[in-house]
């Protein structure tokens, strides 16, 4: 070679070198062991370095295109090409190919080998279940010892013809795998097998280890420790499986026989004999139907608190009628003890709802639901409309929680002839509610938008009076006279807003009283509801007005603090209850038991912030609770605080949440409704208390607001005279 042309070589490979070592990818040798390829990174992995080794073949599939291999250091995969020649087990082989990091563990990508002398396998390595899916034993040559769940011969493509086991271990379920052999035992399942092969692994899509696999090349690494136990020639009744007493083993197959209920094709189906139901997985492929009369041989196992039958056989014995269901009510069928068994329930249809092809309905019946789908492989037809009266059969499946109660129920449907409406929906639906709650979002909208309105006018009318008073000194005052004359104004204006308001009330609760069809009483009903918003409305926008013009004149009365919370919490009680909301009261004893001060004022405050935590809580509960900060012959100061576990309060919009005419944002504004006036009330009666208000709210984590108040404390003297005076 020229001189020249050799530099140049020499310079192309420091300049790669260089590239590659600027990217971030080391230098790699040839990797000789099969540990080296084991330990390949996926920085090495880039500079695809090359393998040369020798070691054993441990497994060879040329179906699968599987192939592993182990020398001294330990076992790797080769990804064996149809192209090459084929090894066979036991061989010691000289490899040549490529390390890659591809999937789950390291490998070797296009291999070329010859053949060197015929060898042994490996001494095997006692394996747990642990141990193999720990994965410091993949592609190793192990032996492990189970017993024998369930075999089966895989032909699912053209090329494939496996032997399947599944073996069961103290911890966990290894499927093993095995090029199909003539002459194979049948007589494996239930027994106690000692196996050897490779291990392997089942991953999923983000190369996590979801499996264990063993990789056995014949029936040689294949020896029976104990043969399986013969049949019980009586069925076990499926009511005493797992009983107390009962005899059946978990680790052995038990024999039950009854009726088919239900069928799931691929899936497993559920069985009824004289005294219980029960699910039975299998992956036998066998045409069944509601009626036949089966025999079948599994393994009792558990899943999420309920027992079923795995890895079953199945024998038909006859096929007869369609068993019939067994009508309850769901308050039976919340005690457990109906799981599994074909049931019909009725109910109101609740809502109806199709996700990814799969259709539920979830029904009512008195204040419980429950849930409607169909069985894989079958369909419900045409979905019911919603407030239709149903009578569903299908099988029952309930969800325990931690402490064994049902909390959820669902009801499998076998066909669409399962479902049988008793009565159609009403005329008044959903979506005629809707509207009506449209219309009076719009009126309450159009309200908001009058108040925003006068607001602007009562501005623009203040604005002209401080500027006619521009030139004169008492400009300061001029511009309180007219803030005064807008909270008077406010005031007139609401006054004479309520008149008509209580006429309209008072007529409609007359109305109410008169012979009236369904309709014309919903629309009383709803005639009065949007009534009595506009006058909690009204009174927010005069109490307002009143704080705000210093009309608002506090009593000093004797009354109990803890008579006024209760009160309170009691008037609120209805609202919680209809959202199945707890409410706590919690009243410290060092509280005084009676004080002087404004109760109706106190009330009110409380009143504000309890409604608006059960506004805006829709599950979890509302409480209240009042502490003693300090006491001395002067009064007592109090802290009250009331906390929810509803939406909460972002950061940013809680710096102005005190303020008058605002809210947390707009969307709460049309969702919750409220003039925003509510918590401006409150802080000025607190003001007024000789106290202060507070808040702490994460969003979505629930609010707490206080705020504390000072009272006077009743004196002995002072409580014997009002005590007398009620005596007299």
């Amino acid at each position: 070679m020229p001189k020249v042309a050799l530099k140049a070589c020499v310079l192309a490979g420091l300049a790669a070198s260089c590239v590659l070592a600027a990217n971030g990818v080391p230098d790699a040798g040839t990797l000789t062991t099969c540990d080296a390829v084991r330990h390949l990174t996926a920085a090495l992995s880039k500079r695809k370095p090359r393998v040369h080794l020798r070691a054993v073949v441990t497994f060879f599939d040329p179906n699968a295109l599987n192939m592993f291999i182990q020398d001294a250091t330990g076992g790797v995969y080769v990804r064996w090409q149809s192209t090459g020649p084929h090894p066979n087990v036991g061989q010691l082989i000289e490899l040549d190919g490529v390390a890659a990091l591809e999937d789950f563990a390291p490998q070797i990508n296009q291999p070329q080998w010859k053949f060197i002398s015929n060898s042994t396998l490996p001494a095997p390595k006692l394996a747990s279940y642990q141990d193999m899916a720990s994965t410091a034993l993949d592609s190793t040559w192990v032996e492990i010892q189970g017993v024998v769940r369930q075999t089966a011969r895989l032909r699912r493509s053209a090329l494939e013809n496996m032997f399947w086991m599944k073996l069961a271990m103290p911890g966990g379920e290894v499927e093993v795998n095995m090029p199909w052999q003539d002459g194979i035992r049948e007589d494996l399942v239930d027994a106690v097998v000692r196996v050897r092969g490779v291990c392997g692994a089942a991953f999923n899509a983000k190369n996590q280890l979801v499996g264990v696999q063993l990789y056995t090349p014949d029936s040689k690494q294949i020896e029976v420790v104990k043969p399986s136990a013969p049949f019980a020639p009586v069925p076990a009744p499926i009511a005493q499986l797992q009983r107390f007493g009962s005899g059946y083993s978990m680790g052995h197959r038990v024999k039950v026989a009854g009726t088919v209920t239900a069928a799931m094709l691929g899936r497993g189906f559920y069985l009824r004999d004289a005294s219980a139901s029960l699910y039975v997985l299998t992956r036998q492929d066998i045409d069944l139907h509601p009626g036949d009369r089966v025999e079948t041989y599994g393994f009792v196992d558990l899943f999420e608190s309920h027992v079923r039958l795995a890895d079953a056989s199945v024998r038909i014995l006859g096929s007869g009628p369609a068993p019939q269901p067994i009508s309850i009510s769901l308050d039976k069928a919340l005690t457990g003890e109906y799981d599994s068994e074909l049931v019909s329930l009725d109910g109101r249809v609740v809502q109806s709802s199709v996700w990814r092809d799969r259709p539920t309905v979830t029904v009512q019946q008195n204040k419980d639901i429950f849930s409607v789908s169909p069985i894989p492989g079958s369909t419900l037809g045409k979905l019911p409309p919603d407030n239709s009266v149903l009578r569903v059969t299908g099988i029952l499946t309930d969800e325990i929680d931690s402490m064994d109660r049902v909390v959820a129920l669902n009801l499998l449907s076998r066909t669409a002839g399962d479902i049988v409406i008793l009565r159609p929906a009403p005329w008044w639906t959903l979506r005629k509610a809707l509207t009506l709650v449209g219309i009076l979002v719009a009126v309450g909208a159009l309200i908001s938008i009058w108040v925003a309105v006068l607001r602007r006018r009562v501005n623009q009318q203040t604005e002209v009076i401080r500027q006619k008073l521009a030139q004169e000194e008492s400009l300061k005052e001029a511009a309180q006279a007219a803030n005064h004359a807008k909270g008077e104004f406010l005031a007139n204006m609401s006054h004479e807003i309520r008149t008509p308001m209580n006429g309209i009330l008072g007529f409609t609760d007359l109305l109410a009283e008169t012979r009236l069809n369904d309709e014309q009483r919903d629309y009383i009903a709803t005639l009065k509801s949007s009534s009595e918003s506009l006058m909690l409305l009204l009174n927010d926008i005069l109490d307002f007005s009143k704080v705000e013009s210093g009309q608002l004149l506090l009593e000093e009365t004797p009354f109990s603090v803890r008579d006024c919370v209760k009160e309170a919490v009691h008037l609120i009680l209805p609202a919680a209850q209809r959202k199945h909301l707890q409410t706590q009261v919690d009243v410290g004893a060092d509280v005084c038991e009676s004080v002087i001060g404004d109760p109706h004022r106190l009330k009110q405050i409380l009143l504000n912030l309890l409604n608006n935590s059960v506004k805006f809580t829709e599950h979890g509960s509302v409480s209240l609770s009042v502490k003693s900060l300090e006491r001395g012959d002067k009064g007592t100061l109090l802290q009250f605080t009331v906390s929810d576990t509803g939406i909460g309060i972002p950061v940013e919009s809680q710096k102005h949440i005190f303020e008058a005419f605002q809210q947390a944002d707009n969307s709460t504004t049309r969702k919750y409704g409220g003039t925003g006036l509510g918590l401006a009330i409150c802080t000025r009666l607190v003001s007024l208390l000789g106290g202060r208000i507070w808040m702490e709210s994460k969003p979505q984590a629930g609010s707490q607001f206080h705020f504390t108040a000072r009272f006077k404390i009743m004196s002995k003297l002072t409580a014997k005279t009002d005590g007398s005076e009620a005596a007299a």
